[in-house]
């Protein structure tokens, strides 16, 4: 019995049935066929007569839709890339009003959200991460967009300050999928909520209000560190990170001026004696090697420095062996010649133009500073880069 003779003795169509049922009919006996037919009308009408609501059916709310779907990889992303970098980090996505993943870094938590859309992130998703910071006593927070901007918040980078019931909480904003860019962001946050928890502390005991404003200025040091280093390596990140840069310059200032506010507005201050510098100077062997002429430029440059941030009373100059320091400035004293280091950034192009021309190769460059001899042909651009 072939396909065709089917087709003459029963009325269905044929075509609906799959190649290895039409295979198997091409080779049955009419017996064979009989008995299928048999068994199968036993299980159409037992099936006819069953109740549906029985049936056990997935229910529609299980199937994950496509968004959450994309929500679920882009955290899995980035829980991998910080379990690389620090050992406790769990994913808390499931749990209410809790973020994304959760970090803890010195034992203070940073509360992590990550956006995987692909359309701009909007208004209501940086609400809801205020919020979760509120629920969850977070000590930090860093918002990842991987694809798109934050509408309202940034396109690349950003630090701020977000407020909660009791407190204030330092938070990145990024927008970006770049494994080097998310680890600088988290260490940022982290050294920010070390840099409060540090003033928080000493604040509370007036009798070490000093030392607490300069262990704030050692971490703001470590902030800007970072930020050269980020600076080294943009080229290798993306072009992207340049504007990151100039975002985390601006937290920088930002950061500068509160401490400035909080000196001036405290009485228990240390007020610069150069006169007593130029003393200490007198007692490295290097520096008294010397030329006078050269002891007295050193002299001169130092008063300039100082007289640039006149509201810094609490910044003392720092003498360590052949080295003294003020700020992101320091000299290194040889016993045939002093060279002066300074953020690269601070030269401007006409004066670095005039600074490669000095003859037997006066300055060099290393890791974002320019170290400059101090000798008659170097002097006066010193003191121009100063100001």
């Amino acid at each position: 019995m072939n396909r065709s003779h089917l087709e003459s003795v029963f009325s269905f169509d044929t075509s609906r049935i799959n190649d290895t049922t039409s295979d198997w009919l091409r080779n049955a006996t009419s017996d064979d066929i009989a008995l299928a037919l048999n068994i199968g009308c036993a299980k159409v009408a037992c099936l006819k007569s069953a109740n549906l609501s029985n049936l056990s059916l997935q229910p529609v709310s299980s199937v994950k839709s496509p968004a959450v779907q994309s929500g679920q990889i882009g955290e899995a992303f980035v829980e991998s890339i910080l379990k690389k970098h620090f050992p406790v980090v769990t994913n808390v996505a499931s749990q209410s009003k809790s973020g994304d993943l959760s970090l803890f870094i010195d034992h203070q938590k940073i509360v992590v959200e990550v956006k995987n859309y692909t359309n701009p992130v909007p208004s209501s998703g940086v609400e809801k991460f205020q919020r979760d910071l509120t629920t969850t006593n977070a000590a930090g927070g860093l918002f990842i967009s991987l694809k798109t901007p934050i509408i309202g918040v940034t396109t690349s980078y950003i630090l701020r300050f977000e407020y909660s019931g009791t407190k204030t909480i330092p938070c990145a904003y990024i927008v970006s999928s770049d494994e080097s860019a998310i680890i600088v962001a988290v260490n940022m946050v982290s050294q920010m909520i070390g840099a409060m928890c540090e003033l928080s502390q000493e604040l509370s005991r007036r009798d070490k209000i000093t030392s607490s404003v300069h262990i704030l200025a050692d971490k703001l040091d470590d902030l800007s560190r970072a930020r050269n280093s980020l600076q080294v390596s943009v080229g290798e990140i993306t072009t992207r990170l340049v504007k990151n840069s100039c975002e985390v310059s601006i937290a920088e200032g930002n950061i500068r001026t509160v401490i400035d506010d909080l000196k001036t507005e405290l009485s228990d201050v240390i007020i610069n004696d150069m006169q007593y510098v130029s003393n200490g100077l007198e007692k490295n062997n290097n520096f008294r090697k010397q030329c006078q002429k050269t002891k007295d430029r050193v002299v001169e440059i130092m008063s300039r420095l100082h007289n640039t941030n006149p509201s810094n009373f609490s910044t003392i100059w720092k003498l360590n062996g052949n080295k003294c320091s003020y700020l992101d400035t320091w000299f290194q004293f040889y016993a045939n010649h002093i060279d002066i280091s300074m953020p690269a950034t601070k030269v401007t192009h006409d004066v670095l133009l005039k600074l490669v021309e000095v003859p037997n190769r006066k300055i060099s460059w290393q890791s974002g500073e320019i170290i400059i001899t101090i000798d008659d042909n170097t002097y006066e651009y010193i003191l121009a880069i100063i100001g």
